[in-house]
């Protein structure tokens, strides 16, 4: 770590759980602010091995004619900086796990505000290190008539990769878009003794154990779970899971992932399989009174007619 250039950078945790660094730079006389986020999959609030991640790098006041984006990878063996992609094309060879887009708007209304991301898939601890994406001017030189580039901004992130199973499990996921019932069951869980789960509700940092039931894992794997079922007062309700350490750390690593949102469909009435004693009852009486009416129509038709 001593190797990496020094950072001069402020690294918060936005809201969806991305790590953002940024700041503004000036270049010629003008502001160019950069945005430098990493996104995990959904399903994670940190990158996981084997699953994928997203360096996203937002631009303000680019310019398409004579700006391009660059991304890098600082190697700690050579101690210098190695180009992944430039212009949206990845540099040869390509590691083939990589993928770069190409420059997009980010609001029609300002040209200048644009982005460009690196996604990483099956991402392992070797991809973990300091990444870079950089801003470079197209320079001419009128006295060789040649054209040059030169760096006038960059922001750099430092990437980490853990292991899946420090991660929690919640049932259902993320992904899940069947509705709940009542009587269904909302898991928190661990994959490992070594880490326990805890359940918040969106919004509200207090944990409720009186709603959740803690013990072992019911699939009889390593680690605990906590549970509950599914009632009315869950409808709309989005839970987090989280995992922490049992072992006492400095810093302290929560990991989360969601519990999808809760849309409880209430119970239907069974269907009905054919017509009930009242309704037969009211439907022959019916008929017995058309047979009388028509029988003294009859009787009435022949008096006259005699």
């Amino acid at each position: 770590m001593a190797l990496y250039p020094i950072l001069s950078v402020v690294i918060v945790i936005s809201f969806s759980a991305g790590r953002v660094a940024s700041n503004p730079i000036q270049a010629q006389d003008r502001a160019l602010t950069m945005f430098l986020t990493i996104k995990p999959d959904s399903e994670t609030a940190e990158p996981m091995v084997g699953g994928s991640v997203t360096f996203l790098c937002d631009i303000l006041d680019y310019q398409e004619s004579s700006h391009v984006v660059t991304w890098s990878r600082f190697d700690l063996s050579l101690s210098s900086w190695i180009v992944l992609a430039e212009g949206g094309t990845l540099r040869a060879p390509a590691d083939q796990r990589l993928l770069v887009s190409r420059v997009q708007a980010n609001n029609a209304s300002r040209p200048g505000n644009v982005h460009q991301s690196l996604v990483i898939r099956q991402v392992g601890k070797t991809d973990e290190g300091l990444y870079r994406c950089s801003v470079e001017m197209s320079i001419d030189d009128n006295s060789t008539s040649s054209c040059s580039t030169k760096a006038i901004a960059s922001r750099e992130m430092i990437l980490t990769v853990y292991p899946p199973e420090i991660f929690p499990v919640c049932t259902p996921s993320a992904k899940a878009t069947d509705p709940l019932v009542p009587g269904d069951t909302l898991s928190c869980g661990t994959l490992t003794e070594s880490r326990v789960p805890m359940v918040t509700r969106r919004g509200n940092l207090a944990g409720h154990p009186e709603d959740w039931s803690r013990g072992q894992r019911r699939d009889k794997r390593p680690g605990w779970e906590l549970t509950r079922e599914v009632n009315e007062t869950d409808d709309g309700i989005v839970y987090d899971c989280w995992s922490f350490s049992t072992e006492f750390a400095a810093v302290e690593l929560a990991l989360s992932c969601p519990i999808s949102v809760t849309v409880v469909r209430g119970t239907e009435p069974p269907p009905t399989s054919g017509l009930s004693v009242g309704a037969i009852v009211g439907i022959a009486a019916g008929a017995l009174a058309a047979v009388l009416i028509i029988t003294v129509i009859c009787i009435c038709c022949c008096c006259c007619n005699s």
